[in-house]
């Protein structure tokens, strides 16, 4: 009885310590996490932290219009201030968790009627998750404007 005692708490111990035990095969098909920040309209999704400051995949679309507008190098920089700039619109920032980013507009041409949308999830101060979103629109050097906040 002491023995399986023993045995019990030892793998208790081994499992509470974080280590997973696999099978060999199951260890080759793991892969290396995903470090990929950047944001291009081949993949539709990036990856951004959030306010727990883990590392979250944030869905990404875009409008042939706006793709038409906005060139391929300035999306990183789009995203990452529109990113930044919703977060700090959060009334809880450390609760911010974004989860996807829409570009449209542009019917015009124009690079001010470009909009960047992002949907997040959050708490409010009585800790209730909820959804929200911040609206942003395009400046001609490509850095997102909130007209309502004014930043």
């Amino acid at each position: 009885m002491r023995k399986r005692v023993a045995i019990l708490l030892g793998l208790f111990a081994l499992l509470s310590s974080g280590a997973v035990v696999a099978k060999p095969a199951a260890r080759a098909k793991q892969s290396a996490p995903e470090r990929e920040y950047a944001v291009s309209y081949a993949k539709n999704y990036f990856l951004a932290q959030n306010g727990y400051e883990q590392i979250v995949r944030v869905k990404f679309l875009a409008t042939d219009e706006a793709k038409a507008i906005i060139p391929a190098n300035k999306l990183m920089w789009i995203a990452n201030l529109s990113d930044f700039s919703c977060k700090l619109g959060a009334k809880n920032q450390l609760s911010y968790v974004p989860f996807s980013m829409f570009l449209y507009g542009g019917e015009d041409g124009s690079l001010g009627s470009v909009k960047v949308a992002i949907e997040w999830l959050g708490k409010n101060g009585y800790g209730a998750e909820s959804k929200s979103t911040c609206f942003f629109q395009l400046k001609p050097d490509y850095t997102p404007y909130d007209a309502i906040r004014g930043f």
